[in-house]
């Protein structure tokens, strides 16, 4: 998905279905090895166990679990040299990001 602008601003506005916040930002600098932010989104998905509210808890460990399939699909064992931003979660009017 292209990141402008608009798309930049419709996300900054977005709440969670939850009500909560399952929405899952991370920015990646450039070279990161990408076996390490796996690692770290398993850590927070570990994490997550603890969230009381089961709405909210099935909401992160959602976003958690698709931001790791898509590091599984980036093509590279490192972060490109500009960086890399991902968004994962459901928001409210149906639409996702990832």
């Amino acid at each position: 998905m292209n990141m402008d602008k608009e798309f930049i601003q419709y996300l900054s506005q977005a709440k969670s279905t939850t009500g909560g916040t399952s929405l899952v930002t991370m920015y990646i600098p450039g070279n990161t090895d990408l076996w390490l932010v796996s690692s770290t989104l398993s850590s927070e998905l570990s994490t997550s166990q603890n969230i009381k509210s089961k709405p909210v808890k099935k909401g992160v460990q959602s976003a958690l679990k698709a931001a790791q399939n898509q590091i599984k699909m980036w093509n590279g064992s490192k972060a490109p040299s500009n960086g890399l931003v991902l968004c994962s979660g459901d928001i409210m009017e149906g639409k996702s990001c990832f």
